[in-house]
């Protein structure tokens, strides 16, 4: 009976952590990753930020266009902010597959004197 209970609380937890990541969220942190394969409309970076409290990598695909200009910002160290829904599939990496917004954070500011 115990080990039957374990499973159950097991299945449970698993199931409410994917709940509670399939949100919309905002986070910022470097590109640590870049990936694109040859003629294909699409790339994927990996975000290093902190997720409720942890250190976490979020793989986010981009159409081409927004994939070639955050490759600029990889190179040029440049934060980004991204927000998006986060989801997670059992032994794999969170993944943000169709972001509503990504830019450099440093764009996020108003310019010293100006209101």
């Amino acid at each position: 009976m115990e080990s039957e209970a374990a499973a159950l609380i097991q299945r449970s937890a698993d199931s409410l952590r994917r709940t509670k990541l399939d949100v919309n969220r905002i986070f910022t942190g470097n590109i640590v990753e870049l990936h694109h394969e040859p003629d294909d409309a699409f790339g994927e970076i990996a975000v290093a930020t902190m997720l409720n409290g942890r250190a976490s990598e979020i793989r986010v695909r981009l159409r081409k266009s927004v994939y070639d200009q955050a490759a600029i910002w990889h190179l040029e160290n440049r934060p980004v902010v991204v927000e998006g829904n986060i989801r997670r599939a059992t032994g794999r990496p969170l993944r943000l597959d169709e972001p509503s917004r990504i830019h450099p954070l440093d764009e996020s500011y108003l310019p010293f004197g100006e209101a």
